[in-house]
């Protein structure tokens, strides 16, 4: 079985659409710059830059025509569509054009909710199933050619609990207020991907090794991640938990405490909880994969576009370091930029995901 490879394309093209992404303007022509990005959890832009002279005068007389929110950037890589969405913003130099796109995300941004909601108490509903909610209501009055590419990849399996009134929000807000608890969401070309928290859980899974990186990697083992001994309370010391073996057991790292107070916290089944959850992260020590924000992939990397989809788990194996480290990731950001001469840089940023798999062969 063959593996393919991220590759390095050398056929970028871009055109301007009328607002829906169907109806084409102009296709770009003098290209000098051109970049796009996938986000996770947020909006992502794109961006390309037209030399005028090399653009001709056709080229340029609809250049003029391109208007904010009336237009849109498309960006093709190897024939592929890989990022659409309206223009936000056209700067123009007496030797260039530079055309500046949000995603198909940035309308609900400029949608206020005309209708209050209460999804509090009896009213409860599926993080995603909130998520479609105001995305059905941002584009109920004017669709341009979006609500046709929204899908839910799954429900979150808990209840959300949220409410507004009428004229007090944009849809762009309460979108991003539920990502931070709930639910993830990104685009890919025009669709919007909704799924529960993480996103990583529904999203194709990409293998990747310390090799296929152009940027140094680093394995880290920092003291003040471990703990021995969970201690969680309320306020003022009200009911408190613990977690971890009591100090004789503690020869190897002695007693390491962490104290952690969960406001209004009135039971131990709660603070107990967050001890066992925070004892299992931080012993015994945590070793951790530190991926620098914008690490280059190389051309080689065992992964395609298609799958560095933002929210996408990776599975990250290191095997040029003394420990062997096999770390979850999830993808949050992707930039891919392109120039004239050629030349193509993929540049990602990473979390952690879950635990990690050591094999320490020095000590």
């Amino acid at each position: 079985m063959t593996h393919q490879t991220l590759g390095c394309s050398n056929d970028y093209a871009a055109v301007i659409h009328h607002r829906g992404g169907v109806l084409p303007l102009v296709q770009l022509r003098g290209i000098t710059a051109l970049v796009w990005s996938r986000r996770l959890d947020e909006t992502s832009d794109a961006s390309v830059t037209v030399d005028k002279s090399a653009a001709g005068i056709d080229c340029c007389a609809q250049l003029a025509e391109i208007q904010p929110w009336g237009h849109e950037l498309t960006i093709y890589r190897d024939g592929e569509l890989v990022w659409q969405g309206p223009v936000n913003t056209v700067t123009e130099t007496r030797t260039s054009v530079q055309i500046d796109a949000l995603d198909v995300t940035a309308w609900l941004d400029v949608r206020v909710n005309r209708v209050g909601y209460d999804f509090t108490a009896a009213n409860h509903v599926d993080w995603v199933d909130m998520a479609l909610y105001f995305i059905n209501q941002a584009f109920g009055p004017d669709n341009p050619n979006v609500l046709e590419y929204v899908r839910a990849l799954n429900k979150a399996g808990a209840p959300g609990e949220r409410k507004a009134g009428p004229y007090t929000v944009t849809w762009g807000d309460e979108l991003r207020e539920i990502a931070n608890i709930g639910m993830d969401y990104t685009t890919v070309g025009r669709a919007i991907l909704l799924a529960g928290d993480l996103l990583a859980q529904s999203a194709i899974v990409a293998p990747l090794h310390d090799g296929d990186f152009g940027t140094e990697l680093e394995v880290v083992l920092a003291g003040n991640l471990l703990a021995t001994r969970q201690v969680v309370t309320g306020n003022d010391g009200a009911v408190p938990a613990f977690a971890g073996p009591s100090p004789p057991a503690l020869a190897f790292y002695g007693l390491v405490e962490l104290l952690t107070v969960v406001d209004d916290a009135t039971s131990t089944s709660t603070t107990q909880a967050v001890a066992n959850t925070q004892y299992a992260q931080q012993y015994p020590q945590p070793v951790v994969v530190r991926v620098p924000d914008g690490a280059s992939l190389l051309p080689t990397a065992h992964v395609t576009i298609a799958r560095l989809i933002a929210g996408t788990r990776i599975d990250l194996t290191l095997s040029a370091f003394c420990r062997q480290v096999r770390q979850t990731m999830r993808l949050v950001r992707m930039t891919a930029t392109w120039t004239t001469s050629g030349s193509e840089q993929i540049q990602v940023a990473m979390q952690p995901l879950g635990t990690l798999e050591v094999d320490a062969l020095a000590r």
